[in-house]
C-alpha cells in the first residue's frame, strides 16, 4: 500500500515537473502570441462584419481565408490571412494622406510609402483567422465586440480520437481587446451556422440557426438555454433580435434572444374531422417584431396568397396589403403596411421610385420623377430602409415626417462567400481574398476616393533591404 502511494506520488510529480518544462519551453521559444497592449475604453460602433469601432482604433479582419483546414495555432506570426487586426484612425488618415501629399513623384513611391506606414501602425491582434460557410445570412458574419471582449467564428483546430481534423465545425471563441485570454464557448458542429449575437440584460447571447435547429446559447458558460429541432423557412429579424420560423405543424413563431421560450404567433389549426391542417404559411419578410407571410389553402385556391399580412406578439392576421404582392419590383413589410418600389413611364422614359402604401393611398418616398435608375431593395432594419440605385447604395428613414434619401456607398462589391462591405464611420472597408482595403465615400459628388490597402503582410526580403 505505501509503494503504491508513493508510486502514484512520483507519477503526479513527473507529470507536474513535465508541465512546469512545457510552459517554460513554451514561453521561451518564442511561439506563445504575445498580446499588444490593450485599448484605452472606447464606444462601439459598426458591430459585427469585418470592421469594428472602438474608440480610436478599428478592429478589422485581416482578409478572406477561404479554407478552413488552414493553419490556424495561437501563436506568435508575422501575418496570418483572416486574422484578427486592428489600427487608429488617426493612422488610417495617414494613409490617405499620402495620395495628398505632392513629393510623391510616382504611384509605386506612393504604394511603398502607404505600406510602409501601415507597417509601423498595424497589428495583429487575434492570430486565429475569421471563418464562416454562412453565405445565408450574410449580415451575421464578421466579429463582435461586448465590454473588453472580442467574438468571432474560427474553425474547430482539435483533433479527434482518431487523429482527424474537424475543422468543418465552427468555435465562438472570445478574446480580450489586447488578443490575450482566449475561451471557447460553443462549437457548432456545421461551420455554415448563422450565428447571431447579442448583449441581453448585460450577458452576451448567441441566437443561431444551423440547418433545420434554432437555438439561444449563453455565451458565457457556453450552456444552451433552448434548443428547437425540425423548423423551417428560420429567419432572423435583427432589429428584433429574434428568429422567426415555421415548426412542425407549420406555424409560425418566433424565439428572441436569450429566451427559454419561443412563442407561436400565427397557429396553423387543424379542422375538425381533418388528420393535417389544409392551410400553408409563406413568411416573405420579418421586422422588429412583425412577421409578414401569406397564406395558401389546398381547399380554397381562391384565397391563395392574395393578401400580405402581418403577425406580432400582440396581434395577428392583420392586412398589410389585400393584393398581388407580384405586381411589386421589390417589397418589404413595414409596420402595418408594406412599402414597395414600383416603375412607371413618364414622357416614354421609365422612372422608378419608392412608396409606402396605405389604407389612405402611397406616401411616395423616392419621387420618381426624379429617378430613372432601377432601385434593388437590400435589407430593412426597424424604420430604415437600405437599397441601391445605379450602383450607389443609399438608405432613408421610413418614420420620418419627410423621408430624406442618404447615399452612402458607391461600387459596394457584392459577397458571394461570408463577408460584405463594411461600413465604418466615413469608411468603407472591403475584405477580399486575401486582402482589405478602405475608401472614403464622398455623398455630395457619391463617388469613391483612392484606396489604401490595410493588409499585413509578412516582410519579404526586398523589404529587408530596404
Amino acid at each position: 500500500m505505501f509503494k503504491h502511494k508513493s508510486t502514484k506520488s512520483m507519477i503526479f510529480l513527473t507529470v507536474a515537473v513535465i508541465m512546469v518544462v512545457a510552459v517554460t519551453l513554451t514561453a521561451c521559444n518564442g511561439n506563445a502570441f504575445k498580446p499588444v497592449e490593450m485599448p484605452a475604453q472606447g464606444e462601439v460602433s459598426s458591430n459585427g462584419g469585418s470592421a469594428v469601432r472602438y474608440g480610436e482604433w478599428i478592429y478589422y479582419i485581416n482578409g478572406y481565408e477561404s479554407n478552413s483546414s488552414a493553419a490556424n495555432t495561437y501563436e506568435q506570426i508575422e501575418t496570418r490571412v483572416g486574422a484578427v487586426a486592428r489600427i487608429k484612425v488617426a493612422d488610417i488618415e495617414n494613409l490617405f494622406a499620402v495620395y495628398d501629399d505632392s513629393t510623391f513623384t510616382s504611384s509605386s513611391a506612393r504604394t511603398k510609402e502607404i505600406a510602409n506606414r501601415l507597417k509601423e501602425a498595424a497589428q495583429i491582434v487575434v492570430p486565429n483567422f475569421y471563418y464562416s460557410a454562412n453565405s445565408t445570412s450574410q449580415q451575421l458574419n464578421g466579429i463582435f465586440i461586448f465590454g473588453d471582449r472580442l467574438y468571432m467564428l474560427t474553425p474547430n483546430d482539435e483533433l479527434t480520437a482518431g487523429g482527424n481534423t474537424q475543422t468543418n465545425q465552427s468555435v465562438l471563441t472570445s478574446f480580450k481587446l489586447d488578443g490575450s485570454d482566449p475561451q471557447r464557448h460553443y462549437v457548432f458542429t456545421n461551420n455554415a451556422a448563422q450565428v447571431m449575437l447579442n448583449e441581453i440584460d448585460g450577458k452576451v447571447v448567441a441566437t443561431y440557426i444551423m440547418d433545420k435547429e434554432i437555438g439561444n446559447i449563453n455565451v458565457a458558460d457556453g450552456s444552451k438555454i433552448v434548443m428547437i429541432e425540425e423548423t423551417a423557412s428560420a429567419q432572423f429579424d435583427f432589429a428584433g433580435k429574434a428568429v422567426v420560423y415555421l415548426d412542425e405543424d407549420g406555424s409560425v413563431c418566433s424565439l428572441k434572444a436569450g429566451q427559454a421560450e419561443h412563442k407561436v404567433l400565427v397557429e396553423n389549426k387543424i379542422p375538425e374531422g381533418k388528420k393535417e391542417s389544409t392551410v400553408t404559411y409563406s413568411v416573405t419578410s420579418v421586422n422588429n417584431g412583425y412577421v409578414y407571410y401569406t397564406m395558401s389553402d389546398s381547399t380554397n385556391s381562391a384565397i391563395g396568397n392574395k393578401c400580405l399580412y402581418y403577425a406580432t406578439d400582440s396581434v395577428k392576421d392583420q392586412v398589410a396589403f389585400a393584393g398581388e404582392t407580384s405586381s411589386f419590383s421589390s417589397f418589404y413589410g413595414y409596420k402595418d403596411t408594406v412599402v414597395y418600389a414600383d416603375s412607371s413611364t413618364v414622357s416614354g422614359t421609365t422612372m422608378y421610385g419608392i412608396y409606402i402604401r396605405n389604407s389612405e393611398g402611397d406616401k411616395v418616398i423616392v419621387n420618381p420623377v426624379q429617378n430613372d435608375n432601377s432601385i434593388t431593395f437590400n435589407r430593412i432594419e426597424g424604420d430604415i430602409l437600405y437599397y441601391t440605385s445605379n450602383n450607389i447604395a443609399y438608405k432613408v428613414d421610413l418614420s420620418a415626417e419627410t423621408p430624406v434619401v442618404q447615399a452612402y456607398g458607391a461600387s459596394l462589391a457584392a459577397a458571394s462567400n461570408w463577408y460584405m462591405p463594411d461600413i465604418v464611420g466615413e469608411y468603407v472597408i472591403t475584405v477580399a481574398s486575401g486582402s482589405v482595403t478602405a475608401v472614403k465615400f464622398d455623398a455630395e459628388t457619391k463617388t469613391n476616393s483612392s484606396s489604401v490597402i490595410l493588409t499585413i503582410v509578412a516582410d519579404t526580403d526586398e523589404d529587408d533591404k530596404d
